[in-house]
């Protein structure tokens, strides 16, 4: 039996897929901000609007402005209705991401945990070596301690 580890080039290999799911589910929930902040952006957009529209009610209506206000709405409308579907399905490939991540996580583990195995197993036979050693090098100081005497 060697002295190396036989999986290190898999050990290596499942901790780099793991970095990279790592990587990707940070990659996505930075979509995910980057979403939530443009949903954000539109509310309160939306609450301008409404506000400029509530003002424009107390005195001479401007119906040119009125109409601005309620197309734009409309508009941002749309524009969150697309933003929540893309943030559903990049909510969904989060959840993917994480899946993998966990299955990469295990892998990972599982694979040092027989590295582990396998250092402890080195360091046992050393140190079963090293008590042969010094069994034999007592075995021949008595021997030789017998001899003086004798």
């Amino acid at each position: 039996m060697t002295d190396t580890f036989r999986l290190t080039s898999v050990l290596k290999l499942r901790r780099r897929e793991r970095d990279q799911a790592g990587k990707d589910v940070a990659e996505a929930n930075a979509a995910i901000s980057l979403l939530d902040a443009k949903l954000q952006e539109i509310d309160e957009q939306d609450r301008s609007m409404d506000e400029l529209r509530r003002k424009s009610s107390d005195g001479p209506i401007d119906l040119g402005q009125l109409l601005d206000a309620q197309r734009f709405q409309m508009v941002l409308a749309a524009q969150r209705t697309h933003i929540e579907r893309d943030r559903s399905l990049l909510l969904q490939e989060l959840d993917r991401r994480q899946r993998k991540l966990v299955v990469c996580q295990q892998s990972v583990r599982s694979l040092e945990k027989l590295e582990e195995q396998h250092v402890i197993r080195l360091e046992e036979r050393s140190r079963a070596k090293e008590q042969s050693r010094l069994d034999e090098w007592s075995q021949v100081q008595r021997t030789v301690a017998i001899r003086r005497e004798g």
